[in-house]
């Protein structure tokens, strides 16, 4: 990895990414590698089994889509926090839609909730 202006660039078997770094408010996009939870196509919720500020174990279901006529559960990636859930059961939602964000601590919840995380865009 070198940097690059504001960019880090990391060179990975034959591909090329460039990473941004940057202080974000409560309205920028959050992408599944911080944690969020996001539809993986156009869907129907039928459950939702957290609410904002649970703790969460690795591999815990979330959330559950039903899309083409098949149920998708949506699992926390790691231990943390639910925060920001926007999934209610019965709503409908649009593919890469964020349903509820996984925090790995409490300080970094409340850093959510106050719209200071770091943003890591791929360019």
């Amino acid at each position: 990895m070198h940097r690059v202006g504001p960019y880090a660039i990391v060179p990975e078997v034959g591909f090329t990414y460039a990473f941004s770094y940057g202080l974000s408010g409560a309205s920028s996009a959050v992408s599944a590698g911080d944690g969020a939870i996001l539809a993986p196509m156009p869907g129907k919720v039928i459950a939702v089994d957290v609410v904002d500020g649970d703790a969460v174990t690795a591999g815990q279901r979330l959330i559950v889509l039903e899309a083409m006529k098949m149920e998708h559960a949506l699992t926390a990636p790691f231990e943390g926090i639910v925060t920001g859930l926007e999934a209610s059961e019965g709503g409908q939602v649009q593919v890469e839609a964020v349903l509820c964000v996984v925090v790995s601590s409490v300080a970094e919840a409340e850093s959510a909730k106050l719209g200071t995380r770091t943003k890591c865009d791929l360019v």
